[in-house]
């Protein structure tokens, strides 16, 4: 039996083989080598290549809340702070929280790509909410 596919592949993003029930996503472009699809599929690595009990990475830790951040944002410093949490603070400070420095602009941008490397986590860790 022979596969054909065309699969829209694109460096550091997920894609997926197959349709309907057979689908899902196999792996991350440029991340996934020797068979490490199939035992990330499997839970047993993490797309780093980590264990699929890894910690959170320290960068996912909001540095106002001390949590694991749900809906990351940059703001002009350059570092994730949970969204809610970096508004009320930038209410009351022109200021960053990590590093006391005025900030050129209070203007946020969401942090899609670590979101949804965060999800990831949380989905594999449930039991840590």
């Amino acid at each position: 039996m022979s596969f054909n596919a065309s699969v829209d592949v694109q460096p550091g993003r997920p894609f997926a083989i197959g349709g309907g029930l057979n689908s899902g996503v196999i792996g991350v472009a440029g991340g996934l080598t020797d068979g490490s699809a199939v035992e990330m599929a499997a839970g047993r690595v993490s797309a780093d290549g980590g264990s699929a009990q890894e910690e959170p990475k320290p960068n996912w830790i909001c540095p106002i809340t001390q949590e694991v951040m749900r809906w990351p944002a940059i703001a002009a410093d350059g570092f994730a702070y949970e969204e809610a949490e970096l508004r009320r603070w930038l209410e009351r400070s022109n200021t960053s929280p990590m590093t006391g420095v005025e900030l050129k602009h209070k203007t946020l941008r969401p942090a899609k790509e670590m979101r949804a490397a965060i999800g990831a986590w949380r989905a594999r860790h449930q039991h840590c909410d």
